[in-house]
């Protein structure tokens, strides 16, 4: 009975001489009064030519009732129960087993839903009447207390949802490209039913603020992204430079330049060390003064980049965030390594 919300056991029809004496279910053995204060309902219903039959009533929800989720939003329930008879007056007993089954479509699914947050990336998922039946995921990594530590996630649970935001550069984060506009990232959040192994799954997508980042990508390429507004004398962002003066920028606005390129391309220095390569190259911004030569430029900015990659793969993403330093009086072959901090090094996951 669905609308009842009950699981509804009928046996007769019996004459007189027939009384249910007890009802045996999952180990347990009720009386009539025991039954009803278990909130089992038993009741005998009586039919005009003196024979009767009796009506046995429990909840879906109640404990001798096994639920199961059977995956797509059904949820199954089954009630096994045995009812023992007194035969009058010679005082036999009887038993007769029973077994009912419902298979409702009443299951609420839990609902994600992604934001995009000054510091990352926000997920929100509503539980559904499934609360504890569900691993969650974030890029492939399972969200637990280890997780939200090392990510430094920031975690909100209630009783209807859990909220968990995921800052940039933490485990679990993807990123797609890097422009002018910031760095664009994606999260995938997956739900996996602990039983059924059926899967929930929202893909946020974000570009998210950054001043200056370099990106050293799988394929190779370096891209790098440079705030010059801070810069004194001012510079002319267009007419910055790689160490090969033909490589200009990709992209420029008023205070920022955008470089992308293959990292042993426009110049760079490749060395090879401890089994991996090493690519360095710089952004220049060379004096306007034609007086100086082109063998010793006078910059008035510049800005080393350095990848780094295993001398076989796989390669990974790696992301540094770039500090300008004090342009080198030798030649290129003395600038000294990058000043950068490694904020990120992690595998890309497949098609990534």
């Amino acid at each position: 009975m669905p609308s009842g919300g009950e699981l509804v056991v009928s046996v007769g029809v019996f004459l007189p001489d027939v009384l249910l004496v007890n009802v045996s279910a999952a180990g347990r053995v009720f009386s009539w009064d025991e039954a009803e204060r278990n909130s089992v309902r038993i009741s005998q219903v009586p039919f005009p030519n003196g024979t009767h039959a009796y009506l046995l009533q429990v909840p879906f929800t109640h404990p001798l009732v096994t639920q199961k989720y059977l995956g797509e939003g059904s949820w199954s329930y089954s009630l096994s129960v045995l009812l023992s008879f007194l035969l009058s007056p010679d005082g036999q007993i009887f038993h007769v087993p029973a077994v009912v089954h419902s298979t409702l479509q009443d299951v609420v699914l839990p609902q994600l839903k992604g934001s995009c947050t000054e510091r990352g990336v926000r997920f929100q998922m509503h539980y559904g009447n499934l609360q504890n039946k569900w691993g969650v995921y974030v890029g492939g990594l399972k969200l637990d207390k280890q997780l939200v530590q090392d990510g430094q996630y920031e975690l909100d649970k209630t009783e209807e949802f859990i909220s968990v935001e995921i800052p940039l550069f933490a485990p679990g984060m993807d990123y797609k490209d890097l422009n002018l506009r910031g760095l664009e990232v994606s999260v995938t959040v997956r739900l996996v039913h602990m039983e059924t192994q059926e899967e929930i799954s929202h893909l946020q997508e974000c570009v998210l603020p950054v001043e200056e980042l370099l990106v050293c990508l799988p394929n190779g390429h370096m891209v790098a992204l440079l705030d010059v507004s801070g810069v004194f004398p001012p510079v002319d962002p267009k007419r910055m430079a790689l160490l090969d003066p033909s490589c200009g920028p990709q992209d420029t606005d008023q205070s920022r330049v955008l470089f992308s390129f293959p990292s042993g391309s426009c110049g760079s220095a490749v060395t090879h060390t401890d089994g991996h390569v090493l690519y360095i190259n710089q952004v220049r911004y060379p004096s306007p003064d034609p007086a100086h030569t082109m063998l010793h430029p006078h910059l008035l900015y510049s800005v080393p980049l350095m990848c780094v990659y295993p001398e076989s793969g796989p390669y990974s993403v790696s992301i540094y965030r770039p500090r300008s330093i004090v342009p080198p009086a030798a030649p290129f072959t003395s600038l000294p390594h990058p000043q950068s901090t490694e904020l990120k090094w992690r595998p890309l996951p497949a098609g990534g």
